[in-house]
C-alpha cells in the first residue's frame, strides 16, 4: 500500500505541473518507499547501533543532531509522539513518523535562516545569499556552499527555496564536520606524534647522560689503580 501511494504521487508530480506537486512527491516517496526500492534501510546500520531493528532514544537523538543539528533536549516529545506502543524504542514505520516530525522541525529552523539571509525578500536564496549565511562549522567555505546549492537545487531555477535549505544545510553540516573531525584527528595525531619524539629525545638524552657518568666513575675508577 505504501509503495502504491508513492508511486502513484510520483507519477502524478510528472502529469501534473507545479513545483508543490513535484516537491510532495518526493517528500512522500522517500519517507515510504520499500526499502529494497530505494536500496536504502529505513533504520540504517550506521544508525542502529546495537542491531536490534529498531531505533532508540539515544540513537534518535543522534539521528537528528547529525543531521539537522538539533539538541538532545528538543527531542524527547517528538520521541514519545511517535513511539505509538510506548515501548522506548522505535520501528520502521514509527521511525518514519519521527523522521517526519524531525523534519517539520528542520524546516521551520530553515525557514528563520531564509528570512535572515534573504536580503531581496523574494522568498527564496540565490546563490550570493547563500554564500554569505553564516554556518557554525570551521570548515565551511565558499566553494563547499555553492557545491551544496547546486546539488539541492533540485529544479535548476537558480534559487533554494525553504525545502531544500533543509538538505542544502544537511550537507554543509555533515560535509564540514567530517572535514573538522579529519582536522582534529590529524591535529591529534600530529601532537602524540611530537610528544612520542620528545619524550624518545629526552630518554636518549638520559641514557648518554647515565652513559658519561658511568665512563667517568670507570676513569676515576683507573687513575686510583694507577696510584
Amino acid at each position: 500500500m505504501r509503495l502504491l501511494l508513492a508511486a502513484a504521487l510520483v507519477a502524478c508530480a510528472f502529469a501534473r505541473p507545479g513545483r508543490i506537486i513535484r516537491r510532495q512527491a518526493e517528500e512522500v516517496a522517500s519517507t515510504t518507499l520499500d526499502p529494497a526500492i530505494t536500496e536504502e534501510p529505513i533504520i540504517s546500520p550506521k544508525l542502529d547501533k546495537d542491531g536490534n531493528g529498531l531505533v532508540s532514544l539515544k540513537e534518535a537523538e543522534e539521528c537528528a543532531f547529525q543531521r539537522h543539528g538539533i539538541k538532545s533536549d528538543l527531542i524527547g516529545d517528538f520521541f514519545a509522539k511517535a513511539d505509538k506502543d510506548h515501548d522506548g524504542e522505535l520501528t520502521e514505520e514509527e521511525f518514519l513518523e519521527y523522521r517526519k516530525l524531525i523534519r517539520e522541525m528542520a524546516l521551520d529552523l530553515a525557514q528563520k535562516m531564509l528570512a535572515d539571509s534573504d536580503t531581496d525578500k523574494d522568498g527564496k536564496l540565490n546563490l550570493q545569499e547563500a554564500q554569505e549565511i553564516h554556518f557554525p562549522y570551521k570548515s565551511t567555505t565558499v566553494e563547499l556552499i555553492k557545491e551544496a546549492f547546486t546539488k539541492y537545487d533540485k529544479n535548476e531555477d537558480g534559487f533554494i527555496d525553504d525545502h531544500e535549505l533543509i538538505d542544502m544545510r544537511s550537507f554543509i553540516r555533515e560535509k564540514a564536520l567530517e572535514f573538522d573531525t579529519e582536522v582534529e584527528k590529524a591535529n591529534k595525531e600530529e601532537k602524540e606524534k611530537e610528544e612520542k619524539e620528545k619524550k624518545e629525545e629526552e630518554e636518549k638524552l638520559e641514557e648518554e647522560k647515565l652513559e658519561e657518568e658511568k665512563e667517568e666513575e670507570e676513569k676515576l675508577e683507573e687513575e686510583k689503580k694507577e696510584e
